[in-house]
């Protein structure tokens, strides 16, 4: 997900309009209303940091997604305060109603798929704490479960939530009961407060945590932001304030991060975002820090699981390192080298099938007789994100060994994620050619800055591109290219002809 803050005030006729928006993604919130529920109690946290302001605030602006309704949520008790908190600890971690103000009770008007509540009791900020925004949903009934407010990623807890879909029962904020955590934050527009000035603040670095260990080999690194920043400069080294990994990287007004190259495993990280903007960058920034972790056993095609049939395992693939470079056939990289299995023939149909049980696009490789070997027995990336793969050895050799590779579909670095591996000897199994070695599509150039070419796409394939979070960004017909210049930086997968590829755009 992709993060920002924009902070303006506004000219109008003459006078200024002042407001501070946190928040400029496309996420579906909880808060402040969940429309699909009979009523419910949400409370959102925001940071002084990315406020950066004190003064009044008069009244609040949020957006929701377009054909959104709330016909049957437009009642609602808003409440303001401030607080230490960051986030809430757990489900019971509410702010105390009695340590907050009402500053709003009525109706809400949804126009132009934007709800603005002016304060009947505006609220004084001083910005020496946090805010926290409570809001009380009232009116019994439900409206459509598409209709949501729209959200930003932060840390897990930035929202509390509690929803009813029992009528008649509505929820009483000096006792919410139990709730759930939730770590897409409501886009707000804070009106009344005037935009700071002068340098940004320091961010904060939440994801790694300050010290955590046993990190997977390509982490994705997310910061708080910061008021007035419109860059985030992202350093990373092997020690404090170092930058030998990442050096200065000018990350825009993104405020996460993505590893291109898989870090090294069991090895201390230092992480230093420096937020800046005209009048300057924030000074003396603290570094933190994160661990990676131990790689698994079966790593390498040399350290291979020897599989006793029938097999049948739940397997976390996310400490599959990529250290030998994608896994190739006959020279030509195919896939990440993931996890590896050694299955001995029997003679009968050896079915070896994989079934993702989290986001991610496996693929599955066979070589034969050696580790060393160049041609592939087997390639198979036939399916999608979530989708199972399967690959039929026909008449295995008795003895012989097939050395299997379990990894994602991607010849760039991508973790890989859970799945279900199913392997089995079945002599009643009809007969598959699976040695046919399909033509795998490649994408270039990657970093892509305006056109994505994809070698071997045929014209007039429909193709997808969604974000690391399968959320779809754009889709067409392939005509001898793909425009990309309107995506923002980041890492994105385009799917073409039963394949998905990953590409970085700058």
């Amino acid at each position: 997900m992709r993060k920002f803050l924009l902070s303006a005030g506004l000219l109008f006729s003459g006078f200024i309009f002042s407001q501070i928006t946190i928040g400029n993604d496309v996420s579906s919130a909880y808060a402040p209303i969940y429309p699909y529920q009979n009523n419910g109690y949400t409370q959102s946290f925001y940071s002084k940091a990315a406020i950066g302001a004190s003064g009044t605030i008069t009244g609040l602006v949020y957006e929701m997604k377009a054909g959104s309704a709330i016909a049957n949520s437009d009642v609602v008790d808003v409440f303001v305060g401030m607080t230490d908190k960051v986030v809430a600890g757990n489900g019971s971690d509410w702010v105390p109603v009695a340590e907050l103000t009402k500053v709003y009770s009525g109706k809400i008007t949804l126009v132009n798929n934007k709800v603005t509540i002016e304060f009947t009791t505006p609220f004084v900020y001083d910005n020496a704490k946090n805010l926290v925004i409570a809001v009380d949903e009232n009116k019994a009934g439900y409206d459509s479960s598409a209709s949501r407010f729209l959200g930003t990623q932060a840390q897990n807890g930035a929202v509390i939530y509690k929803g009813s879909l029992t009528n008649g029962t509505n929820i009483d904020p000096s006792n919410p009961g139990v709730g759930t955590l939730n770590n897409i934050l409501p886009n707000v527009t804070l009106l009344g407060l005037n935009l700071p000035t002068g340098a940004p603040v320091c961010s904060t670095v939440t994801t790694p945590a300050d010290g955590a260990v046993n990190q997977i080999f390509l982490p994705k690194i997310v910061y708080s932001a910061s008021a007035g920043a419109t860059k985030y400069y992202v350093s990373v080294g092997t020690s404090p304030g170092g930058t030998d990994v990442v050096n200065r990287y000018d990350n825009g007004n993104q405020l996460d991060y993505y590893f291109v190259y898989e870090l090294e495993p069991e090895t201390t990280y230092y992480v230093t975002v420096t937020p800046a903007n005209e009048h300057g960058e924030a000074s003396a920034c603290q570094s933190t820090s994160f661990t990676t972790g131990t790689p698994v056993a079966n790593d390498n095609c040399s350290t291979a699981e020897v599989v006793t049939l029938p097999y049948n395992k739940n397997i976390d693939g996310a400490f599959a390192s990529d250290s030998e470079g994608p896994a190739s056939c006959n020279g030509e990289p195919k896939m990440n080298d993931g996890l590896w299995y050694e299955v001995t023939g029997t003679g009968g149909n050896l079915t070896i099938k994989v079934t993702p049980t989290s986001f991610w696009d496996p693929a599955i490789m066979v070589k034969e007789g050696t580790c060393d070997a160049a041609a592939c027995l087997a390639f198979v990336n036939a399916a999608s994100y979530q989708q199972a793969e399967t690959v039929v050895i026909s008449n295995s050799v008795p003895g012989k060994k097939y050395y299997v590779n379990v990894g994602a579909a991607s010849i760039i670095d991508f973790t890989e994620g859970k799945f279900t591996l199913d392997i089995s000897d079945d002599g009643t199994l009809s007969t598959n050619d699976l040695n046919k070695k399909s033509e795998i599509l490649a994408v270039y150039p990657n970093p892509v800055k305006e056109i994505l070419y994809i070698n071997n796409a045929k014209s007039g394939n429909s193709y997808e591109i969604v974000d690391l979070s399968g959320r779809k960004i754009q889709s067409a017909k392939y005509n001898d290219g793909v425009n990309v210049t309107k995506l923002q930086r980041g890492i994105y997968l385009i799917k073409l002809g039963g394949q998905t590829l990953k590409f970085i755009k700058e």
